[in-house]
Parts: structure tokens; sequence; C-alpha cells
């Protein structure tokens, strides 16, 4: 059996380029993920990000700012580092 490497996880988030918040629409941060989980975004730019604080189910602060467009994506979580088969959107994953 194939085990997928990312998960789809409730709403979508809102990436703005220059910032390190994250706002969701419909999403469960508080519940889903964890101070620590690693964000990856492929858009126009291919980065990575840690999540420093969880504020709310739908705000989150990064580490970094983020570059390229802004966006809205689906948001992923996975437990293991991203491969080339995730095309775009999102993912997760703690170390």
């Amino acid at each position: 059996n194939n085990i997928p490497l990312a998960y789809p996880m409730t709403g979508t988030i809102d990436l703005a380029s220059g910032s390190t918040t994250v706002n969701g629409n419909g999403t469960k941060f508080l519940s889903e993920l964890s101070v620590g989980d690693m964000i990856y975004s492929k858009g126009d730019t291919e980065e990575y990000h840690t999540i420093m604080s969880i504020d709310q189910d739908d705000v989150l602060t990064v580490d970094s700012q983020f570059s390229g467009s802004s966006r809205t994506i689906d948001l992923w979580v996975a437990h293991d580092k991203p491969s080339m088969r995730n095309t775009g959107g999102l993912i997760f994953w703690r170390l």
C-alpha cells in the first residue's frame, strides 16, 4: 500500500507577500497544527517557513516573510519532507 506524503487539512490559507502572518479561511490551526511545524509553499517561489505561534484557528505566524506574489492556496499537512509528487499548495511537516 502507498501511504500519501501529504494530507489535505481543513480550509485554505492566504499568503501575503512580505508578511509573516498566515490567515486561514475555514481552518482549524489550533487543533490541526503545532508550533515548530514547517510550511512548504510552492507558487511563483518555493519557500520553507517554521510556525512560530498559532494565535487563533485562522491566524498563525511564521519565522520569515513570504516572497513572491500574494495568493490563496489549499492547506496540506505531512509528517515527511515534501517530494516532487506534490506540485502545488502547502505542506506542513514535523521534524
